[in-house]
């Protein structure tokens, strides 16, 4: 055993698991709907509401809802997409997979976000689309939304973090998708989903 052995065990995301919460699972389970069944809807409405939403719809992970937000898009294959330098890996891979391009964007020092400054010059140089992050639950800063809305480019917000956090309501996006990984503020052990008006 090492000194390291010997330390003890801080969980800094340990999550709130009560025992309501894996009696509902297993309920769940014994119902015989694994998938898409009266709970996930009755979940999809509840985030609705939550978020101020028309539409929610679940998927496998914030990737999957991320990819089918951009896919709605239809953009031309090579079409360039502004994402954070600051992000996880989907952010990028999901554009990849559609063909699309990323143009990484420098992100605040102070916020982690997107830098409206950055996106500016981006804009400029010709985009197609913007998929900010609120990493962390920090908003992205308003001039992000002002910026696309001034050069007509859609929105996808990445909103992994942010299920919680106090967005604004006039953002303009198409759609914001969220993670219910077993790390962000609302685990479901996997799992993500899309809003949309």
């Amino acid at each position: 055993m090492t000194d390291l052995d010997a330390r003890p065990w801080v969980d800094f995301a340990a999550p709130d698991i009560t025992e309501a919460d894996i009696a509902a699972v297993v309920a769940v389970l014994r119902s015989g709907w694994l998938t898409t069944g009266p709970v996930v809807k009755d979940f999809e409405a509840a985030l609705a509401a939550e978020v101020k939403a028309r539409h929610v719809v679940t998927t496998s992970s914030c990737t999957t809802a991320l990819e089918c937000a951009v896919a709605a898009l239809r953009l031309a294959p090579g079409s360039r997409v502004a994402v954070p330098s600051w992000t996880f890996v989907s952010s990028v891979t999901v554009l990849l997979r559609l063909g699309l391009v990323p143009v990484l964007i420098d992100s605040d020092p102070r916020t982690l976000n997107l830098s409206v400054r950055s996106l500016c010059v981006a804009a400029d140089k010709g985009l197609s689309a913007v998929l900010p992050v609120h990493f962390g639950g920090t908003p992205v800063d308003r001039g992000v939304f002002a910026v696309a809305r001034a050069g007509g480019l859609p929105v996808i917000e990445d909103c992994a973090h942010a299920l919680g956090t106090t967005l604004p309501p006039d953002r303009g996006s198409v759609a914001a998708c969220y993670s219910f990984y077993a790390t962000k503020t609302l685990p479901t052990s996997e799992g993500g989903g899309g809003a949309s008006d």
